[in-house]
């Protein structure tokens, strides 16, 4: 078997302040934003002001490594602890677009759904777009299940498009 046709190694850990410079460059690929609630382009504030309030909020927040290279990550962030929504928790993912195709995003919702039952999370919630139909087929496939739809609730360049609430009981 060549190094072709060898399948990638995805491997997870937490993010640390040193990947920040990656993610941002990430999230801000005109590709990936498209179907981010981010408008590009993402400041590198902006992204430091994220992970510090996913460390603050208590969300898991793992880097996705492809072949020892970082190429996104995956969040799952709860409510807030004392509330009457505190068994749930709002999933996000971006991923490189060089490693579309490859299988990190399952992996990655495989990690995080797993991570999210050691915390005692019962539901895992979030919108996607619904013209994101790689994103739908993957989410599917993976056992998420549509809610709802909210009409013309989301921007790209303009145009208005629906978004599906989506979810899964643990």
């Amino acid at each position: 078997m060549s190094d072709m046709a060898k399948p990638p190694l995805i491997t997870f850990r937490s993010v640390g302040s040193k990947d920040l410079t990656r993610l941002n460059e990430i999230v801000n690929h005109p590709q990936v934003a498209r179907f981010l609630n981010l408008i590009p382009p993402v400041s590198m504030k902006s992204t430091v002001e994220f992970y510090e309030q996913c460390k603050k909020g208590n969300a898991l927040l793992y880097a996705i490594i492809v072949n020892g290279i970082l190429a996104g990550s995956v969040c799952l962030t709860p409510r807030k602890k004392d509330g009457k929504q505190a068994h749930v928790a709002e999933f996000g993912i971006s991923i490189d677009r060089e490693c579309w195709g490859m299988g990190a995003g399952a992996k990655a919702i495989d990690r995080i759904i797993s991570e999210g039952r050691k915390r005692g999370i019962k539901r895992v919630e979030f919108e996607v777009v619904a013209g994101n139909t790689r994103a739908l087929r993957l989410y599917r496939r993976k056992g998420f299940k549509e809610e709802g739809v909210k009409e013309k609730s989301f921007k790209i360049n303009g145009r208005y498009h629906d978004t599906l609430v989506m979810a899964m009981l643990l």
